[in-house]
């Protein structure tokens, strides 16, 4: 009878686990671009959601409901310097995956970035980084789960 029941505890516990889903991790970013280097990176962060961003003291602050979660961006970023020369264009899902094209005001440069699935609006920024680069700051949330990131924006 113990024997039968320790068996249904270990199939319960292994079904469980097949069934949980995967603990959101840090994560690469690379761009796709025939101008521009691009790469960077993301987190989750302690949101639920991210319903708007600000700059304060030179760091991004998420803003989600009530909580907020203060992050700081690479080295080098003069969050005073913001640009506004890079437009989302288009946004593609693709299961797990949501694909982002920026694309610049003047010169129509253009970069395509993957990110994690979203639900909610992609929240950005971009700010000078020193020696001609960008970088943009990124905030997104999905099925209760919110990250931030950031790419750094370059000439080939």
């Amino acid at each position: 009878m113990l024997v039968r029941r320790v068996a249904a505890l270990v199939v319960s516990i292994c079904f469980l686990i097949a069934c949980a889903r995967p603990a959101a991790q840090p994560g690469a970013i690379t761009g796709a671009s025939k101008t521009k280097a691009v790469r960077g990176e993301y987190a989750p962060v302690t949101l639920a959601e991210v319903d708007r961003v600000s700059i304060e003291g030179g760091r991004l602050v998420l803003h989600g409901g009530a909580a907020r979660v203060t992050v700081d961006l690479p080295a080098g970023v003069d969050t005073s310097k913001p640009t506004r020369n890079w437009a989302l264009t288009t946004d593609t899902s693709a299961g797990s995956q949501t694909s982002y094209t920026f694309t610049h005001a003047e010169s129509l440069d253009d970069f395509t970035i993957e990110l994690p699935a979203t639900d909610r609006e992609l929240r950005y920024g971009v700010f000078e980084n020193g020696s001609g680069a960008e970088v943009m700051a990124l905030a997104w949330s999905n099925e209760g789960k919110s990250y931030f990131g950031w790419v750094l924006i370059t000439a080939r």
